[in-house]
């Protein structure tokens, strides 16, 4: 999807930033199956190996669009905690003159020493929010994504799904295929497991095949661990577009199919310490038929 909200940069990481040492760790964790699974690392296996390693080694970086996605889904899934997670900050904060470093220091109540340089006064400012534990947005960013969040509210499908939630952002762990997992699906509830997604267009032709193509399916069967019960994912754009999509039950079983045979896979990579392929590792000589 063009823009998932859990979206990683680390795909694009070059090799040579790569930490070899904790690589071959992480290379025997997996041969000692005692590193946990996700869909999000599973989901990067099923392109290559070697996307599954960069996810698994990558340093998170958090892009505009995962954090505006993040907001909606805070926004959505427990507005209550919205103040304790994010913050904005004066419009005039800014890092670059002295002006914006005392607007900085007013907001977050920091006291400057008379002799302190620019640099010394960033520091400052960096370490408070730091250990803040908050997230600072614009109040831009912010009034987009509050609007986003009342569109997907008062959406009816999407209201369905909601009114059907008692409990949000829930930790999951679970055993399967001899793997440890670990997930966190947006909403459960009523026999129900649904999750929301931000993508650049919400038309759902478009969606069913992002869903498909992402492997949200994939996400789906696996948070509901062979349960029998309802699977929606929630399709929202920048425009406050919601389609509603409920993935069936063949859906789902095509999903486990698909998970077993790139666990398999997985295992043959292990045996034959193939990390480092790309997509060649998927087909057969390695090479694509059109």
């Amino acid at each position: 999807m063009p823009e998932n909200i859990y979206e990683l940069e680390a795909e694009t990481q070059d090799l040579q930033s790569v930490d070899l040492q904790k690589a071959a760790e992480l290379v025997a964790r997996m041969e000692a199956k005692e590193e946990h699974l996700s869909f999000s690392s599973i989901a990067a296996f099923a392109k290559s190996p070697r996307h599954f390693m960069i996810y698994k080694l990558g340093e998170f970086k958090e892009t505009p669009a995962m954090l505006l996605g993040s907001l909606i889904d805070c926004l959505i899934t427990e507005p209550d905690n919205f103040d304790s997670k994010y913050t904005v900050p004066p419009a005039n904060a800014a890092m670059n003159s002295n002006e914006g470093l005392q607007s900085w220091a007013d907001f977050l109540g920091i006291e400057f020493e008379a002799t302190w340089k620019m640099i010394d006064k960033k520091r400052a400012i960096d370490s408070e929010k730091e250990q803040s534990g908050l997230k600072f947005v614009d109040a831009k960013t912010k009034e987009q994504a509050e609007r986003i969040a009342r569109e997907v509210i008062k959406n009816d499908a999407a209201n369905y799904v909601l009114s059907r939630v008692t409990e949000t952002q829930k930790s999951l762990s679970w055993e399967y295929g001899g793997w440890n997992w670990k997930g966190k699906p947006d909403f459960v509830g009523g026999g129900m497991i649904a999750d929301l997604k931000l993508t650049a267009d919400a038309l759902p032709r478009k969606c069913e095949r992002v869903i498909l193509d992402d492997r949200y399916h994939w996400q789906q069967a696996l948070y509901g661990q062979g349960k029998d019960q309802d699977h929606f994912v929630v399709m929202v754009d920048r425009a406050g577009n919601v389609s509603v999509h409920q993935l069936s039950r063949k859906t789902i079983l095509n999903a486990w199919s698909q998970i077993d045979d790139c666990i398999t896979k997985l295992e043959r990579c292990i045996l034959w310490g193939d990390w480092w392929k790309s997509y060649d590792f998927h087909t057969p000589h390695g090479i694509y038929k059109i």
